[in-house]
């Protein structure tokens, strides 16, 4: 088995508030089937781009990943067997993937960090407005992709699939894979993106198929744009169709909140083994009750919601015993919620920090 890349989900790179990263080792087969290996949750600061330095990744093992910031998209070459790789810096401008290339059959012998990053300091045009489609009703609207319909047959989009327009016209997205970035021309009730960059990462979950006709379809040229009911259709003059609706900021109370990573200043590490999806809570805004799991022992408490921060009385658990991994996120749990407690949410998921930089952060649902 060799090493074939680094599969990440950049869900945010610009704007407020912090963003997180998911990332995760790919290893593939002899067959040349990928299947991931390890998965790491890592917090960047916004207006920031993010590289990862390849020795942190050489073995699966625990461990902080540093992170730099750059105003441009850094690729790494494939190095000598033990030793980390030369680092050459190129702008993100080009369109993606050959047409026809197969993710599944790179070759790399070695650990390499392909193009991960959609960088965040260059220069962007502005949305240029005709008649027929009014700038608000687009852009500053994080967009989910819900369908894609090529030559008459409609694919559902897979989960993370998104674009953004922003007012200055700086598009990101993703394809639910692979993140894209573009600048937006609107005329009239049209949108055409241009100087299109797509990242390349193997990924097992996303086909191959829907990535290269969204490409092909959102770089081909100008597309109809119609709002309607609070959904967004993109349509090619071929008649292909991208089909979006509005994603709204996920709602702090009456949600199962899921833990998936612990946060420590400007670095965030996924939860030991045998804790995913065991340590979660909701806030219920009628009763002002905090409720939830640690990971192993049950806890409840009274909350105060205010000016960002969330103040919880003291705390009611069971007094169960459990393994180690469980044990140690129990404690960093009980720390963080016997502060004052700072949160900060999204689309995707929400932070709470504690006054000391530790905290944690979680995604709704199960």
């Amino acid at each position: 088995m060799r090493f074939l890349a680094l599969h990440g989900r950049l869900d945010s790179c610009e704007g407020t508030g912090r963003a997180i990263v998911i990332v995760r080792i790919v290893a593939v087969t002899s067959q040349g089937v990928p299947h991931s290996i390890e998965r790491r949750a890592l917090r960047v600061e916004p207006d920031e781009g993010v590289f990862f330095t390849p020795a942190v990744w050489r073995a699966p093992t625990p461990g902080r990943v540093r992170l730099q910031c750059l105003p441009e998209a850094v690729r790494r070459s494939d190095p000598r067997p033990g030793r980390p790789a030369p680092a050459s810096r190129e702008r993100f401008t080009y369109l993606g993937r050959p047409r026809g290339m197969n993710k599944q059959r790179l070759t790399f012998t070695s650990l390499i960090l392909l193009p991960l990053v959609v960088s965040c300091g260059s220069e962007m045009g502005s949305v240029s407005v005709g008649s027929g489609l009014s700038t608000d009703s687009v852009t500053g609207v994080r967009w989910a992709v819900d369908s894609l319909t090529v030559d008459g047959k409609q694919t559902a989009a897979p989960k993370g699939a998104s674009l953004e327009i922003g007012k200055n016209g700086k598009v990101h997205g993703s394809t639910g894979c692979n993140n894209f970035r573009a600048t937006a021309k609107m005329t009239g009730g049209s949108i055409t993106f241009e100087g299109a960059g797509f990242t390349e990462m193997a990924c097992d979950d996303v086909p191959l198929a829907f990535e290269d006709s969204l490409h092909s379809t959102l770089t081909g040229g100008r597309l109809e744009a119609r709002i309607k009911g609070g959904g967004l259709t993109l349509t090619s003059d071929s008649g292909d169709k991208v089909q979006l609706s509005e994603e709204k900021p996920a709602q702090l109370y009456g949600i199962k909140w899921t833990v998936d990573a612990l946060v420590d200043d400007n670095t965030a590490r996924a939860l030991p083994p045998g804790a995913d999806g065991k340590v979660w809570f909701t806030l219920d805004k009628k009763s002002s009750r905090f409720t939830g799991s640690l990971g192993c022992n049950r806890v409840t408490a009274q909350a105060t919601v205010r000016d960002g921060h969330i103040t919880l009385g003291p705390l009611g658990t069971t007094r169960r015993m459990c393994s180690g991994a469980l044990m140690e996120t129990e404690r960093a749990m009980q720390d963080l919620l016997q502060k004052k407690i700072a949160y900060e949410g999204d689309h995707r998921g929400i932070t709470l920090t504690g006054d000391n930089g530790q905290g944690i952060s979680a995604t709704p649902g199960n």
